[in-house]
């Protein structure tokens, strides 16, 4: 999502041409030999498993009026006249990665397309292969991103150039970067669902825009909230969601009484969400050292507990807790209001 990403913990108490005489090598092509592999239709943000297409959170491509779906363009580079493009390239793709560790590694499916008269390769759904580009793997949105690389085996070849781009297949340059979340929606009231043990999270969001949300284990360096007072149920996971407004997002987060009592120090009557901001917010947070660099500074998260609503416009001040109330069989309830953009959870 074009968005900052926010983070929060429930607890107790967290992207042709080639470079040569002709021209340039434009952003997401890249060439060697004859041939030029670009992205031609960028991915977009989807949920674990589902079809990744250039619009986010929406198997479909946007309908008759979106984006469309995820292409790739097989072009002769030295070719002066359109149309360039290559026919019968069979497309497929790899993940990006890169040493520094921001960018995900996952479980990639890819069913390769074939580039029609114009050298486009659209990876959407057909007879036998209705799921042809998707990652099993959601990344932790605020460190890391995917981005996918276009790999073309050309058709059978013409000349002894084209025979040499054959080996290994001709590769371009990652796509832009984009996030696979746990669950995902758009749109004015669409909700978002977690399952985190025997319990549940639902968000809801309040504007034409989009939500993204997932449930990490150990997500690591840069969204190490932590909240002194906290006793956490879920110890080990941070809670993350994203919008692409600025609107906020109302929660309601169930504690199964099984999840309680698995829990440390279960017989603890008080819930709450431990929440990492970007800005000290309305209840003015303090800074933690939330990278794990051994300093507090840039880049570091305002992190706090969520305290409790006021009765009156309560969602400009999120995070806040409107209500906690038993489940009448040993769970609670929690409700309230998380900020909009991308901060991380505890619970």
């Amino acid at each position: 999502m074009a968005s900052r990403k926010l983070r929060f913990a429930l607890a107790l108490l967290p992207l042709a041409l080639l470079i040569s005489m002709m021209g340039f090598l434009a952003p997401g092509a890249s060439a060697f030999g004859p041939i030029t592999v670009s992205m031609y239709n960028q991915p977009a943000d989807a949920r674990v498993g589902e079809l990744i297409t250039a619009a986010t959170f929406d198997p479909t491509g946007g309908g008759i009026d979106g984006p469309g779906y995820v292409q790739v363009r097989v072009t002769d580079s030295a070719c002066v006249e359109e149309p360039c493009g290559i026919e019968g390239a069979e497309v497929s793709f790899d993940l990006a990665a890169d040493e520094s560790g921001t960018l995900a590694t996952g479980a990639l499916h890819v069913d390769s397309r074939f580039t029609d008269g114009n050298g486009v390769a659209t990876f959407e759904p057909q007879e036998g292969s209705d799921n042809p580009l998707n990652i099993t793997t959601a990344n932790n949105p605020f460190t890391t991103d995917y981005k996918l690389v276009p790999v073309a085996v050309p058709p059978p070849p013409t000349s002894s150039s084209v025979a040499l781009a054959l080996e290994g297949g001709v590769t371009g340059f990652p796509s832009a970067p984009f996030d696979i979340w746990g669950d995902g929606c758009k749109g004015n009231g669409c909700t978002v669902n977690l399952t985190p043990g025997t319990s549940s999270d639902e968000y809801k969001l309040f504007e034409e825009k989009a939500l993204g949300a997932s449930q990490l284990l150990n997500a690591g360096n840069g969204t190490n909230i932590f909240c002194p007072t906290q006793q956490l149920i879920f110890s080990s996971d941070v809670f993350f969601h994203q919008t692409t407004g600025n609107g906020p997002v109302f929660l309601v987060n169930h504690i199964s009484a099984a999840d309680r009592k698995a829990a440390p120090n279960n017989g603890n009557k008080v819930m709450g969400w431990c929440v990492g901001l970007e800005a000290t917010g309305p209840w003015h947070f303090a800074r933690q050292d939330t990278n794990g660099n051994g300093t507090i500074g840039t880049g570091d998260l305002f992190v706090g507990m969520a305290p409790k609503c006021p009765r009156k416009n309560a969602s400009t001040k999120a995070p806040c807790i409107v209500s906690q109330n038993g489940d009448g069989v040993g769970g609670t309830f929690i409700r309230g209001w998380l900020p909009g953009g991308d901060p991380p959870r505890r619970t």
